[in-house]
Parts: C-alpha cells; sequence; structure tokens
C-alpha cells in the first residue's frame, strides 16, 4: 500500500536530525520573544509605583499599554 504524504512528511520529521542551523534560529527565535516580552514585563512592574507616585492616572497608565499593544501590531503589520 502506498504511504500518504502526511505519512510520509510525518516520517521525515521524525527522522531528521537537529543541526547547528536550527539551534541558531530557535535561538533567534527565542531571543526575539525575550525582547518581545521583556518591555511588558518592566511596565508591569512598574505601573504599581506610577500609580503610587501619581506620576499617572490609570487611565493614562491603560492608554500607554495599549499604546504599545498597537505599536506592536503595526510593526508586526507594516
Amino acid at each position: 500500500m502506498a504511504q500518504t504524504i502526511e505519512a510520509f512528511v510525518g516520517n521525515a520529521l521524525d527522522e531528521a536530525k537537529i543541526t547547528p542551523l536550527h539551534r541558531r534560529i530557535i535561538a533567534l527565535i527565542a531571543a526575539g520573544y525575550f525582547f518581545d516580552v521583556i518591555d511588558f514585563t518592566i511596565f508591569g512592574s512598574l505601573v504599581p509605583f506610577i500609580l503610587q507616585s501619581k506620576f499617572a492616572t490609570g487611565a493614562e497608565v491603560a492608554a500607554i499599554g495599549s499604546a504599545t499593544i498597537f505599536g506592536m501590531f503595526i510593526g508586526t503589520a507594516g
């Protein structure tokens, strides 16, 4: 019986070896994810202090967070 394309591709992927190129690609993806998330982490940890010091109101902090997400969307789309 002939093998389906799905089974063939599945077997090929299962038998493939991880090369240094794969490791570099994984490292680049991980670094990109880190730098994508670190700004939210820093901003999220600073929000209580920003509100406590009355540097910005809750609505302004929410607007900053929304603008950050919107900017990421524009950066990804464009």
